[in-house]
């Protein structure tokens, strides 16, 4: 059997995003294929993440890779995450798979680690481990188990979109956020949803497009937002996996209502919003990504497209 070898994955190197992209996708196949521009955008340095990656030889041609980010925060500690694993089928069960992952476990124990996660993270490739019987084997076999509820995308054409029945609130202002709004919308963001603030910063500071972020204000202030994603966003809409839809592509996600203003209504006409705006740009097959709420979005014709699980283990 051919050697396998571990070597750096020179993220910064312009190799780097062709050849991530084609393992990847020869692993994951055509629903969960990305582009070079994807796999560029998922590797960028991201402020207070340490990111590593291997790339696995086998006799002296690449075979897969692995990357690993470890997020440090004052609350919780360092958090560590196996962001993507893939190895091309010619060469699996040859131990690539099993070297890849030795690799990163071992890098995140080596940094006080001591749990970590499958799929996720800043930039993420992918919200989880996709729900397919071979790789729950690979990682059951490795001691990972399931640590949260499943989750999923769910998606649907927008040709025929019509608004649902929802309580209609007059007094509720929806457009797309406008410069003078950001410092309320980052106040808003730090209130009730930091969990998303860096994601959304981050998105503004680099050059996103800020009509992609959409805002409902009521007289009471900025109390919701949520985000879209085209074509031709900063952020790849391939981000979601929308493969075996129609274009022109698009998605809603991450959505949100500040706490003060929750059960009142504002969440369906936000989203009916968002997505009757979607539908003017020409956007068909429409994704609503790494929720739970299946009910909530099927009044909207939306239906389960994919399941990601959550794995981890202890290291």
């Amino acid at each position: 059997m051919p050697a396998i070898e571990l070597l750096p994955l020179a993220l910064s190197e312009p190799s780097a995003p062709p050849l991530i992209a084609r393992l990847w996708s020869a692993a994951m196949g055509p629903g969960l294929s990305i582009t070079a521009r994807g796999a560029a955008h998922y590797t960028l340095p991201t402020d207070g993440v340490w990111r590593e990656g291997r790339l696995a030889l086998v006799g002296g041609e690449p075979a897969g890779f692995v990357m690993a980010e470890i997020e440090k925060t004052a609350e919780e500690g360092p958090s560590g995450l196996i962001t993507a694993l893939a190895v091309d089928p010619r060469f699996q069960r040859r131990g690539a798979g099993s070297a890849l992952l030795g690799w990163a476990e071992t890098w995140l124990a080596a940094s006080q680690v001591h749990h970590v996660h499958l799929g996720g993270g800043e930039r993420y490739f992918i919200p989880g481990l996709p729900a397919v019987e071979g790789n729950l084997a690979f990682f059951d076999k490795r001691g990972f188990h399931p640590t949260w509820e499943p989750t999923w995308d769910m998606g649907r054409s927008l040709k025929n979109y019509g608004s649902p029945q929802i309580s209609r609130r007059p007094d509720a202002d929806v457009h797309p956020l406008r410069l003078a709004e950001v410092s309320e919308f980052y106040a808003l963001l730090a209130q009730d949803f930091g969990f998303w603030e860096r994601s959304y910063r981050t998105f503004i500071t680099e050059g996103g497009r800020l009509s992609d972020l959409i805002v409902l204000r009521t007289p009471q202030g900025m109390k919701g937002m949520c985000w879209t994603t085209l074509e031709d966003s900063y952020n790849p809409i391939e981000h979601f996996f929308p493969n075996g839809m129609a274009h022109p592509w698009g998605h809603l996600g991450s959505i949100g209502i500040a706490a003060d203003s929750r059960g009142l209504g504002l969440a369906g006409v936000m989203i009916d919003y968002a997505l009757r705006r979607l539908q003017s740009l020409g956007v068909d097959g429409c994704i609503i990504d790494w929720t739970e709420l299946l009910d909530f979005y099927a009044k909207f014709g939306f239906k389960p497209y994919r399941q990601y699980l959550f794995w981890g283990k202890e290291i």
